[in-house]
């Protein structure tokens, strides 16, 4: 049974796979958008984390899919940023519900319930107790 880094290397990979098969169909992007997305995935699949991220994040910067999204954040989350990874699969479970996409925003829905344990929190307790107090 593997442990510690191989096994999350294991997951990660696991998702991945996951992923593109998801992301594998999705609808006519812009070519540009395309080139971009496919570039990511010919990155991220060669182990170059971070500069797969940027091709997403430009990617999506073209064309808002759930798809790229879900990509962008599986990169987040193997760069070890949890709190990115958890805002971008939020983001597209909702995207791919307003794209007819159930499929993938239950894989998005499942990732970030997954990091929620990982999330850090802050509560926010003021030294004296003041009236009407609101921490927004």
């Amino acid at each position: 049974m593997r442990s510690g880094p191989a096994r999350i290397s294991a997951t990660i990979v696991s998702i991945a796979m996951t992923l593109l098969a998801i992301t594998s169909s999705a609808h006519a992007v812009s070519p540009a958008a395309e080139a971009l997305f496919q570039e990511g995935r010919r990155l991220m699949a060669a182990g170059n984390t971070a500069e797969a991220c940027a091709r997403f994040a430009e990617s999506y910067a073209l064309e808002a899919s759930s798809g790229i999204l879900l990509n962008l954040a599986l990169c987040h989350e193997t760069e070890a940023r949890p709190a990115t990874a958890w805002a971008e699969y939020r983001a597209a479970a909702r995207l791919a519900r307003n794209q007819g996409r159930e499929d993938r925003a239950t894989a998005a829905d499942t990732r970030a319930t997954a990091l929620e344990p990982h999330l850090a929190r802050l509560t926010v307790v003021p030294a004296t107790p003041l009236p009407g107090l609101e921490v927004a």
